[in-house]
């Protein structure tokens, strides 16, 4: 974590400390706001990093908290420390003096992750570069972090050594495969690069931190030695020149015995040129060697173990949620649950792990797969469910745990491809209902019939369809409860059965026989009175046939009535004319989500903040709403929400925003080509937030910070009795929400 001084970023120096109060700080974060938005790309350098706006929002407003605004003082009047934190200042351990600040838990909380990560930087690249003065004078002080953040200090350094030792590992089981380079030129040259890899002087300045470590990298030496020492090599020279820098590492324990042991008798061989060294690593060596790499590995990746068991346990708590109808999951019909798992599991990280992590990689599959059975068994959602358990299969597990994915797997292709063979997918639920006199379109069985008096007429087309009560989900006192509904449930299109088929073409044909005929027997008939002397009656004319439009431009404002189309006006000669020039829309339907076809608003995520917007649509209108930045007017995200639905809009970058929301019904584009945006063109109503929604993160003492969420519910309804936690909006005009 890098570390920025904020009196620094406001240019307020050690030399007027006796002057800093709140309202000199106040002015320089408004000089400093100022110039950035002054700024060619809204953002300033400062030490050779680049800032935003919110990046210096947040620094600075540690400066509104008591201890912190002390604990950035003592840094920055004690300048060594401070150019440490910054830049990683190798000053600061040649001048170091302990201070009695640095025994306070408060300030080591605070401290702790920018210690951490330069003290780290500064020890990995001393110790890469070899610098031995540099690398003692930087264990001469002990890390000021606490408990927490003190193994984080040796990390880098500590998988740099242990990669060494994965390579010389490596080179062992190519020797003893006898696929090394090394084997055809008599292992010349091997010692030099071991020793060249492996400094013995530096490894042993570590301190005791690092003697598991430099215990399992001698031992890995002496057995590359004793394996070179013994037939079929019998390399005595490079052995002992090998073993010598396992025999000069600081040791302790059962390993310094084994290593002694081993040096004596390969120097012999090397002096004498006759024993022979019997290799003494057995199975029992072997369990013990991968115990000792466990161990380490458990050190070096405990942070990363840590964060795979809380994502873990974040399936669990789904898993459970959902059995027991507690999960916001449902009521988005899980549309947000396989980004949700994609973003929080980085499967090709999780399987380039070392063995330590088997145990966390066979769990986390597992509860995939259990996931994904419990979306299908209690909601019988394929395509999520057949996403998830995906995922748990592209996970490396042991043979036992991927044959139960396995199982799970094959049950739910099974039932998909029955799906298939009966169906042909559709795209949409086809439309059924009736107008007067009972003609349209209605499902009898599992046929859509064109109707008269609800008479079915002509097969339309055919599905596989299930009647069923359907629940819908609504969130209550932490529960969620089931809404039943009776409905039906499409599966998928069929062919119409030869019959139907037979009756549907013979019906059309009939009827178009019978249209034929009529129109020559007309044609006919109008000949046959073509000769008679009938006079047209004349028309009458009457002042009061012109009707007064009760057609309304004004914009409704409570859903209650649909305003009706104005009747034609008549004219003298009882002709048709309209009175009002109202443009033609296509029309769309629209799901919900993200509006960019047409509004060339290019959405913005952050993809690192797990935030969200939970908007609820009533029962009447649809809505649309403009999610804007409040100090640029930005629009970050447009999204349209059916109603009786909710959206969550997710991954909300840091910043203040305040929403405009448009109600209303039938969606559509201008035909004429001359507007491309999307609106509402019936039953419309503007509304503007006067709330501003704060979605910058939180920031604690201990160092952890919260992650601050919203949730509305829109309607447009008759009376509100209820005045509390209500969001407050002003009516705007609709050109100022769609050009706004």
């Amino acid at each position: 974590m890098q570390y920025i001084n904020p009196f620094e970023l406001l240019n307020i120096t050690a030399i007027n400390l006796s002057n800093i109060d709140g309202v000199t700080v106040n002015k320089a974060k408004k000089k400093l706001l100022t110039e950035i938005d002054l700024g060619d790309n809204n953002t300033i350098q400062h030490k050779g990093i680049e800032l935003n706006k919110s990046d210096c929002i947040r620094i600075t407003d540690d400066l509104d908290y008591r201890d912190k605004f002390e604990f950035h003082l003592f840094i920055l009047q004690d300048k060594f420390l401070n150019e440490f934190l910054c830049k990683g200042s190798m000053i600061f351990f040649e001048n170091f003096r302990a201070e009695h600040i640095y025994k306070q838990s408060e300030f080591l909380d605070f401290i702790s992750p920018y210690f951490s990560e330069k003290y780290d930087y500064v020890l990995f690249e001393n110790y890469k570069k070899k610098n031995h003065k540099n690398v003692k004078k930087i264990f001469s002080v002990v890390p000021i972090t606490n408990d927490i953040y003190y193994d984080m200090c040796f990390k880098s350094t500590y998988k740099h050594i242990r990669t060494i030792d994965n390579d010389l590992d490596k080179l062992f089981k190519d020797i003893d495969n006898g696929k090394n380079q090394y084997v055809d030129n008599k292992f010349i040259g091997l010692p030099e690069l071991i020793g060249e890899s492996v400094n013995v002087t530096l490894i042993n300045t570590l301190p005791s931190y690092f003697q598991s470590l430099r215990n399992h990298l001698a031992q890995t030496i002496r057995n590359l030695s004793v394996k070179i020492n013994n037939d079929p090599f019998s390399q005595y020279e490079p052995a002992f020149k090998i073993i010598e820098i396992s025999n000069n590492l600081s040791t302790d324990g059962l390993v310094k015995q084994n290593v002694t042991k081993a040096f004596e008798i390969i120097k012999n061989n090397y002096e004498s040129g006759i024993k022979t060294l019997k290799q003494e690593i057995d199975d029992d060596d072997d369990e013990k060697e991968k115990k000792i790499e466990d161990e380490i590995d458990s050190i070096i990746y405990k942070d990363e173990l840590a964060a795979y068991e809380n994502i873990s346990q974040l399936i669990e708590d789904t898993i459970r949620q959902i059995t027991n109808k507690k999960s916001e999951h449902i009521i988005n019909k899980f549309s947000e649950l396989q980004k949700w798992l994609s973003l929080k599991i980085d499967i090709p990280k999780l399987n380039a792990q070392p063995r330590i992590f088997n145990k966390i990689q066979n769990k986390i599959a597992i509860q995939l797969k259990n996931l994904s059975a419990t979306i299908w068994n209690d909601f019988h959602i394929m395509d999520i469910s057949m996403c998830i358990i995906q995922l748990a299969i592209s996970i490396n597990v042991d043979v036992e745990t991927r044959a139960k994915i396995k199982s799970g797997y094959d049950t739910l292709v099974s039932i998909g491809e029955k799906q298939k063979r009966n169906d042909k997918p559709i795209s949409k639920v086809p439309f059924t209902g009736t107008w007067g006199f009972g003609i349209g379109k209605v499902l009898y069985g599992d046929t859509i019939y064109l109707t008269i008096f609800l008479i079915p007429i002509i097969p339309i087309s055919r599905y596989s369809v299930k009647r069923f009560t359907e629940n819908s989900w609504l969130k209550r006192d932490n529960t969620i409860i089931a809404l039943p509904k009776k409905g039906l449930r499409y599966y998928g299109k069929l062919k119409l059965k030869p019959w139907q088929l037979f009756w549907k073409y013979g019906l059309i044909v009939g009827l178009s026989l019978l249209i034929i005929i009529s129109i020559a027997n007309s044609i006919n008939s109008s000949k046959n009175y073509n000769n008679s002397k009938y006079a047209r009656p004349t028309q009458s004319s009457s002042n009061d046939l012109n009707t007064k439009s009760i057609y309304s431009n004004s914009t409704p404002k409570d859903f209650s009535l649909s305003k009706p189309l104005p009747p034609p006006n008549l004219n003298h000669n009882n002709s048709r004319r309209s009175n009002y020039n109202e443009p033609i829309y296509n029309y769309l339907s629209i799901n919900n989500g993200n509006i960019t076809d047409s509004a060339n608003i290019q959405p913005k995520y952050d993809n690192n903040i797990d935030n969200k917007l939970i908007i609820s649509c009533g029962e009447n209108a649809d809505v649309a709403v403009k999610m804007i930045e409040s100090t640029t007017n930005i629009t970050i995200r447009y999204v349209y929400i059916n109603k009786n639905t909710t959206f969550t809009i997710t991954n909300i970058p840091e910043g203040k925003y305040y929403l405009k929301i448009a109600y209303g019904d039938r969606w559509g584009i201008r035909a004429d080509g001359t507007d491309k945006k999307g609106r509402f063109t019936k039953n419309t109503l503007f509304k503007k937030g006067t709330q501003i929604l704060d979605y910058y993160l939180i920031h604690q003492s201990d160092g952890s910070y919260q992650v601050p969420s919203y949730s509305l519910r829109l309607n447009v309804i008759y009376k509100i009795d209820d005045k509390s936690n209500r969001f407050n909006t002003d009516e705007i005009s609709e050109s100022e929400f769609y050009n706004g």
